[in-house]
């Protein structure tokens, strides 16, 4: 029974993160307000002394504002964020007449820099793939919606951290997709990050324990992190067969 409790929590990691991060923010600004009213405090102590600079009063004056416009800023953007939709885009994809689906491996990130942005502690993020689909044509690299994919709230990526979290979440959202959809369809309610024909393919290859790379013949390269070994094994097998 514990043993459950906590994958429950796990899996709605996305959604609990976005649900206490206004609270989260509303605190913050009330950190910035009492600091911002310390610094008032001694602005005008020293502006209504004889003996003080009046400049020293006067910054700290700008100072003050400075904090609490951020602070405004930064919660109002983290609300914005929260309340905004899921924020990657999907590739239109068509499959070839006769492709034939081979696999799937789930819990997937791509290394590297990722794109996106964050601004006051909010953005969002570009490459979220969590997943990959391999057919005898194309590979496929997806995001499995889970509320929050893509997102930086108050300062966490959702996607990586539902990438350390939610693995079983993952997979099983895939593996109800696939069960109840045919190929054309799961991939049409997905997130398709990118894909990977196979004619273009140079190479795929291990790189350390969890970490496969795939080398393309104009020279450009995807790298991708794994948590699970299972997963990282079926990729390797499912991404090198073409039947």
């Amino acid at each position: 029974m514990d043993q459950n409790l906590d994958e429950n929590k796990k899996v709605e990691i996305g959604s609990l993160i976005q649900k206490t991060a206004v609270p989260f923010s509303i605190i913050g600004l009330a950190k910035v307000i009492i600091v911002v009213a310390i610094i008032l405090a001694i602005s005008i102590f020293i502006l209504t002394s004889n003996n003080q600079n009046p400049a020293i009063g006067y910054g700290g004056l700008g100072i003050a504002l400075i904090l609490l416009v951020l602070g405004i800023a930064s919660l109002a953007r983290t609300q914005k964020t929260v309340s905004s939709s899921t924020a990657v885009q999907s590739q239109k994809v068509h499959l070839d007449p006769g492709e034939k689906l081979i696999g799937y491996a789930s819990g997937i990130m791509r290394s590297g820099w990722r794109g996106g942005f964050a601004v006051l502690g909010s953005g969002q993020i570009k490459s979220t793939e969590n997943a990959l689909i391999a057919t005898d044509k194309q590979i496929y690299f997806i995001t499995v919606p889970l509320e929050g994919a893509g997102k930086i709230v108050s300062g966490t990526d959702i996607s990586t951290v539902q990438w350390i979290l939610s693995q079983e979440k993952i997979k099983t959202t895939l593996e109800n997709l696939l069960n109840s959809h045919d190929l054309q369809g799961v991939l049409d309610s997905v997130t398709v990050n990118s894909t990977l024909p196979r004619q273009n393919i140079e190479s795929i290859e291990p790189n350390g324990t969890l970490t496969i790379t795939f080398k393309t013949k104009d020279g450009s390269k995807l790298v991708y992190n794994f948590l699970k070994k299972e997963e990282y094994e079926k990729a390797i097998s499912i991404c090198a067969r073409t039947s």
